[in-house]
């Protein structure tokens, strides 16, 4: 991914941005929403690009009944060009799980037999045109006015990493009198303080919450799994960043 389309990613419309994905076993094609994208600069120079999909609950394909799988889960989706990672929360009922495979590697699915990855495709669909708000009364108007936000919060890890982290403000909170605005938005995508083992940054992604009402600081509330089904997955992984968190509004 080159820099120049790093730099128009806090346009994305989300809701015109998918990820669809084919397997081998039936005809089947599942889509999603974009809710947010993750990008990862290492110190050499490489950029990774990772999308997160919208969560879907646990489902049969195409029954006649039983179409949720029960015990119930969330089903949330991981995804870059060549790689699907899916991750479904059990709430506690049974250990969660998280899979990652490349095209040409086989799914597991529920019943068992597995699924082989055939293609990904993600779709990112930029807003024509969008507009820094850089002020405090600025932030308060367009949050007042229900205008459609993007936010980009970047940050540099410990190891030189610089994380960037693209989403829509779904969710924020505006004081009138004081003047005083507070985003509190998910999911989005975000790295865990927290590495699993063989994979690097890649396995310290996951969904998270993120909230600030300033420009340089942000507390990112990252999903921490079960992995033995004894507790429910919680978003406790909580991070406290210096970062620059920017605004922009979508204009018509």
């Amino acid at each position: 991914m080159s820099p120049e389309l790093l730099a128009t990613m806090n346009a994305t419309d989300y809701t015109r941005s998918f990820i669809q994905f084919t397997v081998d076993s039936w005809d089947n094609t599942p889509r999603t929403t974009i809710d947010a994208g993750c990008t990862l600069i290492t110190p050499k120079g490489d950029i990774h690009r990772y999308v997160l999909g919208n969560a879907c609950i646990g489902e049969n394909m195409y029954a006649s009944r039983g179409l949720v799988q029960e015990p119930g889960t969330e089903f949330l989706q991981i995804v870059s060009d060549e790689r699907f990672t899916y991750l479904k929360d059990a709430g506690g009922a049974c250990p969660d799980i998280r899979a990652s495979q490349v095209i040409g590697e086989r799914l597991p699915t529920y019943d068992g037999r597995g699924v082989m990855l055939l293609d990904i495709s993600v779709e990112l669909i930029d807003h024509p045109r969008l507009k820094p708000i850089t002020t405090h009364a600025q932030v308060c108007e367009a949050m007042m006015a229900n205008r459609v936000i993007n936010a980009r919060t970047s940050y540099v890890e410990p190891d030189g990493v610089k994380v960037v982290l693209d989403y829509q403000v779904r969710c924020c909170n505006v004081s009138g009198s004081s003047g005083r605005w507070q985003v509190d938005t998910g999911r989005i995508l975000a790295l865990s303080s927290v590495a699993r083992e063989g994979d690097g940054l890649f396995s310290r992604l996951a969904p998270a919450y993120i909230v600030y009402n300033d420009w340089n600081y942000a507390e990112l509330a990252v999903q921490r799994s079960s992995a033995d089904g004894a507790a429910a997955a919680r978003y406790d992984d909580v991070r406290g960043l210096e970062v620059l968190n920017e605004l922009f509004v979508i204009e018509d």
